[in-house]
């Protein structure tokens, strides 16, 4: 589907912004914590003298819209689209069932998400400020071997554990992975073996 006209996406970009925020300023200030961007290119696109490109995705997160909408001016049209399984624990200690391919409440999202499989919410605290409670996550497949998703977000499962986190993937000792909180709060979890971790592509705040 072709995008629609520069002015006419930055229509919809500075109406979603004043929605939450009522300055430029304000709504940058929030939106730097999805992408890195600078205040006067973020007016370009606002007034229109440059075309979102790849921002849709970003600005859509930081503004709880869709990237359909920004682009297009409609929501994306998905008979019911991504399943919302339930919460991601964002404390080690935090147990719940997380099952991907069940939703009993019949929830679902509509972002527009290539590669999408469930959503879930963030329950929890040692990821802040980037994800909160309450927080909507969208993943992608699990993946056995991890590796692709060294220093992302991802949700991971603990091998021999009820454990399943939302957490950034690095590397431990000795072959095994280390899950890292955002939050200075919150230690480490060190060196622990990963029956699948899963990339978070899209979080709605």
């Amino acid at each position: 589907m072709k995008a629609d006209s520069q002015q006419e996406q930055a229509k919809r970009l500075r109406a979603a912004r004043e929605k939450l925020y009522p300055t430029v300023e304000e709504g940058w200030a929030h939106i730097k914590r999805y992408t890195d961007i600078s205040l006067s290119a973020y007016r370009h696109h606002e007034n229109g003298t440059r075309g979102l490109k790849g921002r849709a995705t970003k600005y859509a997160e930081a503004l709880n819209v869709s990237a359909a909408y920004l682009l297009w001016g409609n929501p994306l049209d998905l008979p019911e689209g991504i399943p919302l399984v339930g919460y991601v624990a964002a404390n080690a200690e935090e147990h719940f069932i997380y099952d991907f391919e069940g939703n009993d409440n019949g929830d679902y999202i509509n972002p527009i998400i290539e590669g999408a499989h469930s959503a879930l919410k963030v329950s929890g605290v040692s990821m802040m400020p980037r994800y909160r409670p309450g927080d909507i996550v969208v993943v992608g497949d699990a993946l056995k071997d991890p590796a692709a998703l060294l220093n992302k977000d991802v949700v991971a499962r603990i091998k021999g554990d009820s454990h399943t986190v939302l957490k950034t993937l690095k590397r431990g000792g000795g072959g095994l992975w280390k899950l890292n909180s955002i939050n200075p709060l919150f230690d480490p979890i060190d060196n622990v073996e990963l029956e699948w971790a899963s990339p978070v592509l899209w979080v709605k705040v």
